[in-house]
């Protein structure tokens, strides 16, 4: 569930320093080792000021972030992380977990799909409140692209669907 959504309580932020063991093998030049609580990356870099790096210039493999945009020494990133504590889970987050909990045993217990619909109905719905709540908690990000950079690093790539 957690890798799922984007809750507010499992986010976490954290400073990694470039690995002394560890050297990709091509492509990238410095490894950064991933927390032990990770589960799924959010952004990589300096998200507060929208300094974030695009997803084509870092790998995420064997438990390291591979890069070489940054200078190797330290990397800012934002994850989400494995919360253990449910005095911080969001109610959102307790009624859509067990939802998807009734759903996955509903058949075992009833045999109803009947049942087993409406209780995905309403993990559906509930997972469209958990993410209007989050997303109100925040103002979204608007994320800015230059053309010109990404054509520089080759992500920009030329647009076959359109015709101009």
């Amino acid at each position: 569930m957690l890798r799922r959504y984007i809750f507010n309580f499992s986010k976490k932020y954290a400073t990694l320093t470039a690995s002394t063991t560890k050297t990709p093998a091509f492509g990238f030049s410095h490894a950064y080792a991933l927390p032990n609580d990770f589960l799924r990356l959010l952004a990589l870099g300096d998200v507060t000021i929208n300094d974030d790096l695009e997803p084509g210039l870092y790998d995420i493999s064997e438990g390291y972030i591979f890069t070489s945009a940054a200078d190797g020494g330290t990397l800012n990133i934002q994850y989400i992380y494995d919360a253990k504590d449910v005095t911080k889970f969001d109610a959102l987050f307790v009624r859509l977990l067990a939802l998807h909990l009734a759903a996955n045993m509903a058949y075992k217990f009833t045999k109803l799909n009947s049942l087993i619909n409406a209780i995905r109905d309403d993990a559906a719905d509930a997972a469209l409140a958990a993410a209007a709540v989050s997303g109100q908690e925040k103002p979204p990000r608007r994320i800015e692209r230059s053309r010109i950079i990404a054509m520089r690093r080759n992500l920009g790539g030329r647009n076959l669907t359109r015709f101009d």
